[in-house]
């Protein structure tokens, strides 16, 4: 029998992510956006496919976010609102994504006919599928996946010394999010410069740089879009960013990049995020190890501590190209959404990758470190049980399960994390529960739910009229009305029936105190979904004096739940 050799069993290792991410994705294929997601669909996707095409009309809410989101959303002109054709989309760009990885890790790790020199490339990417954080964020529409996508393809044809595929994927990456121009500049920057500092390359230096004028076209692509969007008077600049690159008390946009706050709490969660959850500490800590030793045969004079089968040059250049995605990813401080982070993750498994074949010389027992990293990711997938993740953000009860207070380090909007709670797949449990309460009580149009004012984000929407689930239809749906003590603060006539729905992600008691003035409370009644639970309170109005009903509609108090 022929023994594999190292490119077939790099393939292998390819194959086995792939159907890694295909089976942990198919339980999900008709999951609907929730949070972020859906408000990339509602307002920004949705009018997009029902109106005349207009690729400028995929730039979402003044992201360069079009090439992206035409990726995914073009399966909808064959059934506009089909939540299975987008889930089937995410999925193709997943797999896509995971190709991207397969071939930087290659380009690496360079696999030859040896068997076991094709094991880190193999193995990094099993591990890579297996990661959480990034199999959440792209089941729930958001530019930052194509990032991730154009990242990786990006990184993989510089180190290939692919110019023209690697200024392709340059354009799909700045034109999937804005972050996308600074990483591809970073990129770009690092390729032109080692071109200058070959050794064994002999054409001139001038040459060399000429030859990359590629480059320069995904720039190119992302200024032309801004300047497009300018002259058709669309957002080119992100609100939040704009407003904040207006306001005098700030730092400016170029400050901000240039300045490092290792006391900076954003700055703090970004570094949980991106070496601690989910058992990424345990990568964290190889590489740390591998460092460690790096360092030391570094000053004793001593031979380095490198893999046997890792090109130098290729080395060096995906450790800058990480160290630089690293800094640019956590210099601009938001929300602690995981999914803006998601270039940092394969970096670290890259660098996990060069730490276990450093450090574990015996095939086998650096075939089952891999193993074991793999494995706790995916035990990690959906349920949060690393004991170092739980410490570093603390934990609130979703049922019989808990999730990680991702606004604990941060104290950011709003309750324990929304958009935050994306880092593995527990957060799609809060649109499967709402499906399971809604078939419960049979809402109508005239129907009107009430929610804590910091759950209320893109949270329900229409219900499909024959199953009552979510759903991104527009046709034979149900809207019932939802409201927060927000609504009646503003002076709408308090309805005479509500029903309250006590979503686990915030601290209800105050919300539920000032809605049950003038109320009857009845409840709760409580519905479960594999251990996840949400309650349901019914008000029915009381008919008591003006005095009291305005009490029902004073105003909200400006302190933040958690």
């Amino acid at each position: 029998m022929r023994e594999w050799s190292g490119r077939a069993m790099s393939r292998a290792g390819l194959a086995v992510s792939l159907v890694i991410a295909t089976l942990v994705r198919i339980p999900h294929l008709r999951f609907v956006p929730i949070w972020d997601g859906r408000t990339y669909w509602d307002a920004c996707l949705a009018p997009a496919l029902a109106g005349p095409f207009d690729p400028l009309a995929f730039n979402c809410f003044g992201h360069r976010s079009m090439l992206y989101m035409l990726a995914v959303s073009w399966p909808q002109y064959f059934s506009l609102g089909s939540a299975l054709l987008l889930n089937l989309a995410h999925l193709a760009m997943s797999l896509v994504t995971i190709v991207g990885f397969h071939r930087a890790a290659n380009a690496l790790f360079r696999p030859s006919e040896n068997a076991a020199s094709g094991l880190e490339a193999a193995l990094t990417t099993v591990v890579f599928a297996s990661m959480p954080v990034w199999t959440a964020a792209s089941l729930n529409l958001n530019p930052d996946s194509g990032v991730l996508a154009g990242f990786l393809f990006a990184l993989a044809f510089l180190l290939e010394r692919r110019i023209v595929a690697a200024t392709i994927a340059g354009v799909f990456l700045v034109l999937s999010k804005e972050i996308g121009l600074l990483l591809w500049i970073a990129l770009a920057g690092l390729d032109v410069v080692f071109a200058l500092a070959a050794r064994d390359d002999a054409m001139p230096r001038a040459r060399r740089v000429l030859r990359r004028w590629p480059l320069l076209l995904p720039p190119l692509a992302y200024w032309l879009t801004g300047v497009a969007l300018r002259a058709h008077q669309m957002p080119s600049m992100w609100p939040i960013a704009a407003r904040q690159a207006e306001d005098p008390n700030r730092p400016s946009l170029l400050r901000t990049f240039l300045t490092l706050d290792f006391f900076d709490p954003h700055f703090g969660a970004y570094v949980a995020d991106i070496f601690l959850i989910n058992f990424t500490w345990v990568m964290t800590l190889a590489i740390a190890a591998w460092l460690i030793a790096f360092a030391a045969a570094r000053l004793r004079h001593r031979p380095l501590p490198l893999p046997a089968a890792l090109d130098r040059r290729q080395g060096l250049f995906a450790a800058l190209a990480g160290l630089a995605a690293l800094y640019l990813l956590t210099r601009y401080p938001t929300f602690n959404n995981a999914r803006y982070l998601l270039p940092a993750f394969p970096v670290v498994v890259l660098g996990f990758g060069v730490a276990a074949a450093a450090l574990i010389r015996r095939v086998d027992l650096r075939a089952t470190a891999f193993f074991v990293a793999a494995l706790l990711q995916l035990a990690s997938m959906s349920r949060t049980i690393d004991p170092v993740s739980r410490a570093a953000f603390g934990t609130f009860p979703f049922g019989e399960h808990e999730l990680l207070a991702m606004t604990s380090r941060t104290q950011e909007c709003c309750g324990y994390g929304r958009d935050q709670l994306v880092y593995n797949l527990q957060f799609t449990e809060f649109a499967y529960v709402q499906d399971k309460m809604f078939e419960r009580l049979h809402p109508t149009a005239d129907d009107i739910f009430a929610v804590s004012r910091f759950a209320n984000w893109y949270l329900h929407g229409p219900l499909d009229a024959t199953t009552l689930h979510r759903t991104l239809r527009t046709t034979n749906v149900v809207t019932p009305k939802t409201i927060t003590v927000a609504d009646l603060a503003t002076g709408m006539p308090p309805p005479e029936h509500l029903i309250y729905l006590a979503y686990p992600n915030v601290n209800n008691a105050n919300d539920q105190r000032l809605f049950s003035i003038g109320y009857a409370v009845r409840g709760p009644l409580t519905v479960e979904d594999d251990g996840y639970a949400l309650s349901a309170f019914e008000l029915k109005r009381l008919h008591v004096s003006a005095d009291a009903r305005t009490g029902a509609a004073a105003p909200v108090p400006p302190a933040r739940q958690r």
